[in-house]
Formats: C-alpha cells, sequence, structure tokens
C-alpha cells in the first residue's frame, strides 16, 4: 500500500507511524523514534562486516543489528569458540579466548529484562560476520539443533 501512495502521502504516512508510537505526545521530543535512530546508529557503528565480500552492508542491516535495534541492548553476552569434534558433531564450549583453525566463534545475548531469552550468533566464516543460528525469543529464528548443522 505504502507504494502506491503519492510523495506527500508518503510523508504523511510516515509521520503519522512516528506519531503514534510517541510514548508522551505532550512533549516535543519523539522518544521511540529518538531510541529507535540511536539503535541504528550504534549497529552500523558496531556491527558492520569487516570482509570485502560485506563492505557495502550496514551493521543495521545484520543480523546482530537487527537484534540490537528491535530489542535493544542485551543484558549480558558471552563470548565462546566452537569446538568441532572427529564425530563432526559441534557443541558450545567453555569460554576461550583467542582462537583455533576449525573453531567458530559464536556470541550468546542474553535479555533477562524481557524473560530470559537468548540469542546466539555465529562467525561461520571468520569474517566478523555474525549470523543468527537461534534463538529462544517466541517468534524469532529456533533452531535447537543448530550446534548440528554447522
Amino acid at each position: 500500500a505504502y507504494k502506491g501512495l503519492s510523495p506527500e502521502a508518503k510523508v504523511r504516512f510516515i509521520l503519522d507511524f512516528w506519531k503514534r508510537k510517541d510514548p508522551d505526545p505532550e512533549t516535543p521530543l519523539n522518544e521511540f523514534a529518538q531510541e529507535h535512530f540511536r539503535r541504528i546508529a550504534y549497529s552500523d557503528a558496531h556491527f558492520s562486516p569487516m570482509g570485502s565480500r560485506y563492505r557495502t552492508k550496514r551493521g543495521s542491516d545484520t543480523d546482530m543489528g537487527w537484534v540490537y535495534i528491535k530489542y535493544g541492548p542485551p543484558d549480558e553476552v558471552e563470548d565462546q569458540l566452537m569446538p568441532t569434534t572427529d564425530t563432526g558433531q559441534s557443541e558450545v564450549g567453555p569460554n576461550t579466548i583467542g582462537g583455533d583453525l576449525g573453531r567458530k566463534p559464536v556470541q550468546i545475548w542474553y535479555y533477562d529484562t524481557l524473560g530470559r531469552y537468548l540469542f546466539i550468533f555465529q562467525d561461520r566464516y571468520g569474517l566478523g560476520v555474525y549470523e543468527l543460528v537461534h534463538s529462544t525469543m517466541p517468534g524469532e529464528r529456533y533452531d535447537p539443533q543448530w550446534r548440528e548443522r554447522q
């Protein structure tokens, strides 16, 4: 429906959208919009991929950026390396600093204030591009066998 609107109607649509999201319409500042755009700026600054293949991708367009924008900063972050065993089974191991060949970095974001949900991101190729592989948040990517797929 948005694509079919005139330029003036598109502007009105966007302004009405943000007005509906304003938690305190009596103030001149829309706190919801301000926080939303702050999260986008943070995501672009902190989650932009480093590999040459991904240079044109903004941090807000990555899985980590998207989760950060939608849910805010996690309450806890845990970095791990996921070792691959000879049997082909993968398992998240204890916290490890550094990296070994064949070990994939994993970062787990915990959201306790929302009810102890987690998001598991994995850097499959060692390029600093973390992809969401599993979450316990209802409606998000749920794949309890994500370890076996690696």
